[in-house]
């Protein structure tokens, strides 16, 4: 079992060390926004809830077919 989760290892350490390299090479800048930021922007924004009802959607139908996937499962014959 320990082989199998090294396996999964490896893809996350090549991955640490892409991002370490990019990290490293961009220059960062910080800004101080004033007052409320861009969050009126934001709730006004149309593909900003557009994107935000997909997600909540796309979440929603996996969870709901998984709460229901033992029952089918049961009904299809398959032991508790």
């Amino acid at each position: 079992m320990a082989g199998a989760l090294a396996v999964w290892a490896l893809p996350a350490a090549l991955a640490f060390v892409v991002l370490s390299a990019a990290v490293i090479r961009i220059p960062v800048s910080f800004s101080i926004r004033g007052e409320g930021g861009d969050l009126p922007r934001l709730l006004r924004d149309r593909l900003a809830w557009q994107v935000t009802l997909y997600m909540g959607l796309q979440s929603f139908l996996f969870y709901a077919g998984l709460a229901w996937l033992p029952s089918i499962l049961r009904d299809a014959g398959y032991s508790p």
